[in-house]
């Protein structure tokens, strides 16, 4: 189970946070239905992407703990 638990957490710490973060500037810098550069980006796109970073950054400091842990 707790082997389960750590491939659970890789994947959506290094799977779901990047695709969090690419699906998130898509959505700020292309509006819906015309395909062009939108001139005032969304803030609230700007939080979500911030969302996805932290789950990368908390993906490799986890990484980071188990691997010193282990020493």
């Amino acid at each position: 189970m707790k082997n389960f638990l750590s491939k659970l957490f890789d994947f959506i710490c290094f799977v779901c946070g990047p695709s969090w973060i690419v699906y998130n500037l898509l959505y700020i810098f292309l509006e819906k239905g015309k395909g062009h550069m939108k001139y005032e980006p969304d803030v609230s796109g700007f939080l979500d992407v911030s969302v996805g970073v932290a789950l990368v950054c908390l993906g490799f400091l986890v990484k980071h703990w188990k691997k010193t842990a282990g020493k």
